[in-house]
């Protein structure tokens, strides 16, 4: 359900159909909240990290978590690979579906912060 709340989003921003997906809940690296393989459609997202972001926030954020890791990646697997072009486009999205300053933006704004890697 969240996923084709996501797809629709995008299908909303960009005005075309981003495609299907899918979702794999994986074991990953510490720091990686979610990730998508080259020429994959499967977005992976990691599960202690859903867990931990879970246990520290409540149940009632799994919805807005979820929306933003899956966003994200649903973007990388659309062909965009900038990382800040992801991280904006995120972001007004989010902004669009649930309002600035929601939870959402937050946890967009949180998992969408430049790493090292980017600069």
């Amino acid at each position: 359900m969240i996923l084709l709340s996501v797809r629709k989003a995008i299908r909303d921003y960009f005005g075309r159909d981003p495609g299907e997906a899918g979702v794999a809940f994986v074991k990953a690296g510490r720091g990686v909240l979610g990730y998508v393989e080259l020429g994959s459609r499967i977005i992976k997202i990691n599960a202690d990290a859903y867990r931990s972001f879970i246990d520290a926030e409540g149940v009632d954020a799994s919805t807005e978590y979820l929306f933003v890791v899956m966003l994200h990646e649903y973007l990388h697997i659309m062909g965009i690979l900038d990382e800040r072009e992801v991280r904006r486009i995120s972001m007004e999205i989010v902004e669009r579906v649930f309002g600035k300053g929601s939870r959402a933006s937050r946890i967009c704004l949180l998992y969408t912060s430049p790493s090292p890697r980017d600069s």
